[in-house]
């Protein structure tokens, strides 16, 4: 940045007695907040009056007029650098400040904070706006909101090898620090533990800041609400029986990126209007559409969905089953496909080499072959494996972007222990939770290739949860503890012919929960992880626990405990 201007001086010359004036200097360590935070900071003890803060912004707008350095003393660049050690302090006063702007700025709600949003960087101002598409009061779910972003190009890593994802969530952070966006947690019960699951929204005040900067390229059309429809407009929601209606005005907007069709109110039958829908979006320029998402059953959806080359994020929310179309096999951008109604996938979907997530029922994603080409394939929760062929184990090898958890089953149709080494699961690195799975896990039928079969499938590095399911093995296979010292959840069920258990305190050292179930021969557990939290026994009626003192008995003692133990389990 080149000199400072005289009017640039004079204002840091100004700005300790500005700061005095206005209080700014009990503020003076906030983070980030939005423009108007320092009303937090004087309404802490008694709420300010509309006029007192305008005149401090207006001071502070003629101070810094023509003077963009000096303007930089006091934007959020400036605060962000202590935000780190007053953070809680900073929600606190984040809160005060809504709370205070609903009461006191009854006539616009969103003044105060169209001078900080005017400061925001450019990719969080999209980001934010972008949110406005959705109704008051709708939540977001993190990756869902980052995925909308991606498909619309707002993303931009600094560093090409940096997940686009994990870019899109620091964004997501930022604008939760400068309270824009507002996480929320709730507690979920899932895989048999409960876990704070967060969720976002846009506050009142801020969801009208967003409508008010997006209304010129987005547009939410709502109940009986007319709503013009500028030819500037990129993105559209508008229930489904408004098409017909806005139709002029839909077929001029040459450069549409989001499409949400909403079931509207009183949309119940054809006979509304529901039937002509696929004629009006076939009339309606779609080339350049990113972002379809269709909260109707439509029928003939091939008819249109073939020109949206340019397509990420294809949704079908519907009450009905529908089949998919072959035309979608030629949407090679598509990156999130969300069909969860849909009775059958065509054959050809592994052409869609960019996708990156697919939501489906598991029975029919089962049935895609060669799996293997998706290779930008974040989402897997459960591969059947076949001895026909591309559905072989084989067909994991290159998935190599699998996160979360995954489900291997039919396990018994894997014929050698190559093909389980083939898998390559030691690879998969973003994998956390892994369930293996044989379907005839009740036959009581010794199988060693079972034990080899475990032994090739290498455990993914960063496994947190393991399930073994209808293992038919004797013993445990002998995976190296570099392999199974993070697991912190471990479940072994329908594992007939187990035996004995390895000692778990080496094995399994930082393991937590520990469930055992139909484990009928099951005879002995010598050693227990060390930080075990929760234990679950089902139908182990020989099971013991081996102690230390056990150890030390002798010979007779333990054959009277064994006479007593075989006693109860006979009565």
């Amino acid at each position: 940045m080149g000199g400072v201007s005289a009017g640039g001086e004079a204002a840091r010359r100004r700005l300790p007695q500005l700061r005095h004036q206005c209080g700014e200097e009990a503020a003076e360590g906030e983070g980030h907040r939005p423009a108007g935070a320092e009303i937090g900071d004087r309404g802490s003890g008694s709420s300010p009056h509309r006029s007192e803060v305008e005149r401090w912004l207006q001071r502070l707008k003629d101070a810094y007029d023509g003077a963009e350095d000096a303007l930089d003393l006091l934007n959020y660049n400036r605060l962000k650098r202590k935000a780190a050690r007053r953070k809680e302090r900073a929600v606190v006063r984040g809160q005060v400040i809504i709370r205070i702007a609903e009461e006191d700025w009854s006539d616009d709600k969103t003044k105060a904070m169209m001078w900080g949003y005017r400061h925001l960087p450019a990719h969080l101002q999209r980001c934010f706006s972008y949110c406005s598409l959705y109704p008051r009061g709708h939540t977001f779910e993190a990756l869902q909101l980052v995925q909308l972003w991606m498909a619309q190009g707002f993303i931009k890593p600094d560093d090409q090898k940096k997940r686009m994802e994990d870019v899109g969530i620091n964004y997501l952070n930022e604008l939760v620090s400068r309270f824009y966006i507002q996480r929320h947690n709730r507690v979920s019960y899932s895989s048999g533990a409960y876990k704070f699951v967060s969720y976002y929204t846009l506050h009142e005040l801020l969801y009208d800041l967003a409508e008010k900067v997006s209304r010129n390229y987005c547009v939410r059309i709502e109940g009986d609400r007319q709503s013009e429809i500028p030819s500037t407009i990129r993105h559209l929601c508008i229930p489904a029986n408004k098409l017909n209606e806005n139709k002029e005005e839909i077929c001029k907007l040459k450069k549409l990126r989001t499409l949400i069709v909403t079931r509207g109110e009183g949309i119940k039958s054809k006979a509304d209007g529901v039937a002509n829908i696929p004629n009006s979006l076939k009339q309606f320029s779609l080339k350049k559409l990113r972002v379809l998402v269709l909260e109707l059953n439509l029928e003939n959806l091939a008819e249109f969905i073939s020109e949206m080359k340019l397509l990420r994020i294809l949704q079908v929310s519907s009450t009905r089953e529908f089949m998919l179309p072959e035309s979608v096999c030629t949407l090679y951008q598509l990156q999130v496909l969300r069909i969860k109604s849909a009775s059958s996938l065509p054959k050809r979907l592994n052409n869609l080499v960019s996708l990156r997530y697919l939501e489906a029922n598991s029975d029919i994603i089962s049935a895609i072959p060669d799996i293997r080409k998706l290779t930008s394939l974040q989402g897997l929760e459960n591969f059947p494996v076949r001895k026909e062929k591309g559905y072989e184990l084989e067909q994991l090898q290159n998935l190599n972007e699998l996160r979360g958890c995954l489900r291997i089953a039919n396990l018994e149709n894997v014929e050698s222990k190559e093909s389980a080494i083939a898998a390559n699961l030691k690879e998969k690195k973003h994998l956390d939770t892994l369930q293996l799975a044989w379907r005839d896990g009740e036959d009581n039928v010794n199988s060693n290739l079972d034990v080899e079969i475990l032994e090739g499938l290498q455990l993914p590095p960063y496994l947190t949860s393991l399930m073994l399911d209808g293992y038919r093995g004797q013993s445990c296979p002998s995976w190296p503890e570099y392999q199974t010292r993070n697991i912190q959840e471990l479940a072994l069920r329908r594992c007939g012919m187990l035996e004995e258990l390895p000692p778990m305190d080496q094995l399994y050292p930082y393991c937590r929960s520990l469930e055992l179930r139909h484990i009928t021969i099951l005879k002995a557990v010598h050693t227990l992880p060390p930080r075990l939290q929760n234990i679950a026994i089902f139908r182990a009626p020989f099971l013991t626990f081996v102690t230390n003192e056990d150890l030390q008995l002798s010979q007779d003692d333990k054959r009277s405990i064994g006479e007593v133990m075989r006693n109860r389990t006979q009565e």
